[in-house]
């Protein structure tokens, strides 16, 4: 009996180290591309100004097969494989590609399995992770991008600059097929909690967000951040001069911090509530917002937008964290690909009107007060809306108990 608990334990230990790397190779592929796209367009003799479009449709067919998959764990496994063996070989084409009309077919094949694997990989650690310990095990699996962000995008530019871009998707296309084949050999093991979970009379249960406030909170929170994310950078250039090394000082600055925090959250998150670490990391965004984009002081200007990109990611990760680690397995899918389109759709989004804010005549300086104004009153909504919505729960179950 024992013999077989440790081999149990060893078997879900696995499942979770392996959906841990599956997530960091996926968040790999998916942030490399920026900085690499005018390397890529250049060699390949396209138009560079085309650059975003690569990093576009990933996002957009991203967000669209993340609502395709709403099957249930039972096809999960599946899903699994096709997801992983799309992503390798879509990864693996590139280098060999030359036409951009190629290259943008493939980029978005890519966020089609990129979408629909980060959906699945969620519900796959939420199988193997005892209901006590969910919430951490999402956590971390959460912040193996602001991870991917801080180590691995260096590491892939680093060998980018020796053996040119084609060697950066080999590595991950290569990795990606290693986890293709751990998946095909690993035994595959479901906690018992899960199959209550599957119970026709849990999927009735209600979530701690429906289904269409949960996804505009989501809109609401990457909104907020990517107002500010996007021109940031912009105004630390523009009106303060700085060096693309100090803004690369303080990108991993702030990856470093994301990781910490939400580390630090997947362990100790039972001291205090969700809403209460929300509405302390957004006021913390507000403050960096208007620190960072009204301050003549460069370092102080830096350090704003190191904290900004730490305290915002983090919001984010716990908002998603704690609301689908609770869910029954019957509407956890539903919900993580709905979380996982808005996400996509709100990164675009917020980039575009930060541009359409921000928009001054040639000879003038540009003003980001009102841009700063929007974003701030979009960060502290979150967790007003949060409260509310929190109250209202209660208020209705309590005639429900009296009964």
């Amino acid at each position: 009996m024992n013999s077989n608990r440790i081999s149990e334990h060893t078997a879900r230990s696995n499942g979770t180290m392996l959906t841990y790397l599956i997530h960091f190779l996926m968040a790999l592929d998916l942030l490399i591309i920026v900085p690499l796209s005018i390397f890529i367009l250049q060699e390949t003799h396209n138009d560079a100004s085309q650059a975003g479009y690569l990093s576009g449709s990933y996002a957009l067919c991203a967000a669209l097969s993340s609502l395709l998959l709403t099957r249930s764990a039972q096809s999960e496994r599946k899903w699994h494989l096709i997801c992983l063996l799309g992503l390798a070989i879509s990864t693996l084409l590139l280098p060999f590609l030359q036409h951009f009309n190629a290259l943008l077919v493939a980029r978005a094949a890519a966020g089609c399995f990129g979408g629909m694997l980060a959906v699945t990989n969620m519900n796959a650690l939420a199988r193997v992770s005892p209901p006590q310990l969910r919430k951490r095990h999402m956590a971390m699996l959460m912040s193996t991008f602001p991870l991917a962000l801080t180590l691995g995008v260096p590491v892939l530019l680093w060998l980018t600059h020796f053996f040119g871009w084609q060697s950066t998707f080999y590595v991950i296309g290569g990795l990606l097929f290693m986890c293709l084949l751990l998946v095909l050999i690993r035994p595959d093991a479901t906690h018992p909690q899960d199959e209550l979970d599957s119970h026709p009379a849990d999927a009735q249960k209600m979530p701690p967000f429906a289904v269409l406030p949960f996804a505009l909170l989501i809109a609401m929170t990457i909104l907020g951040t990517f107002l500010v994310s996007t021109q940031f950078p912009v105004m630390l250039v523009e009106r303060l001069h700085l060096s693309e090394t100090s803004l690369a000082l303080s990108y991993l600055a702030g990856g470093t911090g994301s990781f910490l925090l939400i580390q630090s959250y997947s362990r100790y998150h039972g001291t205090c509530s969700d809403l209460t670490c929300i509405a302390v990391l957004s006021g913390l965004m507000g403050l960096c917002s208007v620190l960072g984009f009204f301050t003549d002081n460069p370092h102080l200007a830096l350090a704003m937008f190191a904290g900004f990109m730490t305290v915002s990611s983090a919001r984010s990760l716990i908002l998603v964290t704690s609301t689908l680690s609770d869910l029954p397995a019957a509407l956890r899918t539903k919900m993580a690909g709905i979380q996982n389109a808005v996400q996509h759709l709100s990164v675009g989004l917020g980039a575009i009107f930060s541009s359409f804010m921000i928009s001054e005549a040639a000879t003038q300086p540009i003003d980001f007060k009102q841009l700063v104004a929007v974003s701030v009153i979009l960060t502290l909504l979150v967790p007003a809306c949060i409260w509310k919505h929190l109250r209202s729960s209660k208020q209705q179950t309590r005639p429900n108990q009296c009964r």
